[in-house]
């Protein structure tokens, strides 16, 4: 009976060794049974949508160097990237929403007929911005529309114009070149700075190097021969804070002048001509300093 010992121990590993293998047939087949609706299937892609925005909404949204673009995609997780598409592929475009210019006039002019074809013309003529987003769940898209929305809703406050008089003589330095001086004050407080030149042929050099200069408004009645007129726009605070930055740059203004009469102007009542010459040189270069 000694070897019926030994085949019954032999039986009993292979037994043994069946058991566990279907154990572990049964194990994987029962997971894979219950996981039968989403086992094989690809992960979910990713999804595209466009936002239509404002031409003048596209640096509030981006924000300094891309910081407030780059909080919005961590944020909703999900990419977002700004880009300008021809009239023809923007209709067809169904958007998921339109961030409009809060304070831009959406009404037609009365004595104008023909508006709308003017209009028409001139949007078949521009590309139109529009945010492209990249993303995964209709909940991400949700939320980043929302956060759009607030952004948007912090611009709309009351518009109001204000009209004030500076010195003409001034202008330049107000300006800047090439409007620099503007363009800083409309980056720091949002608000829009028009220059109402005098009818001058000596001004007639500003008007074609800045958009913001300009005579086709009307300007404060009564006012002094030697000031001009200048128009700001937007905000109540932002416009007190323009007008604040205007008379700092008059005030700067004068000082220069009255340090350059300083420099170039000598006690003595004769002077020779190359000492004339010499002192012309040195207004010619300050005035170009008060210039920039």
């Amino acid at each position: 009976m000694w070897w019926s010992s030994r085949i019954s121990a032999r039986q009993l590993a292979w037994a043994a060794g069946i058991s566990l293998g279907s154990l572990l047939m049964y194990r994987y087949l029962q997971r894979r049974r219950r996981n039968q609706g989403t086992a094989g299937q690809a992960p979910p892609r990713y999804k595209r949508a466009f936002i239509r925005i404002d031409q003048s909404l596209i640096g509030l949204i981006i924000g300094k160097r891309g910081a407030r673009l780059a909080s919005l995609e961590e944020e909703c997780k999900c990419l977002l990237t700004i880009v300008k598409l021809e009239p023809e592929k923007a209709r067809n475009i169904n958007d998921v929403l339109y961030l409009g210019d809060p304070g831009r006039e959406t009404t037609a002019p009365v004595e104008e007929e023909n508006w709308e074809d003017e209009q028409a013309k001139y949007d078949d003529l521009i590309e139109v911005p529009y945010i492209e987003v990249i993303y995964r769940s209709e909940h991400q898209l949700a939320y980043l529309q929302k956060l759009l929305k607030k952004i948007v809703a912090e611009v709309k406050k009351p518009q109001v114009v204000q009209k004030i008089g500076i010195p003409t003589e001034s202008i330049v330095y107000v300006q800047g070149r090439y409007g620099r001086n503007l363009r800083r004050i409309y980056q720091a407080t949002k608000a829009q700075v028009r220059i109402l030149l005098p009818p001058d042929p000596e001004m007639d050099f500003l008007k074609g190097g800045f958009c913001n200069i300009t005579e086709f408004e009307e300007p404060i009645p009564d006012l002094a021969p030697y000031l001009t007129t200048v128009v700001i726009r937007g905000p109540a605070d932002s416009v007190e804070l323009a007008q604040l930055m205007i008379q700092k740059s008059i005030e700067s203004f004068y000082l220069k002048k009255d340090a350059v009469v300083a420099q170039t102007t000598r006690p003595e009542a004769e002077t020779t001509l190359e000492e004339d010459l010499l002192t012309m040189e040195r207004m010619k270069k300050a005035l170009l300093e008060l210039e920039d």
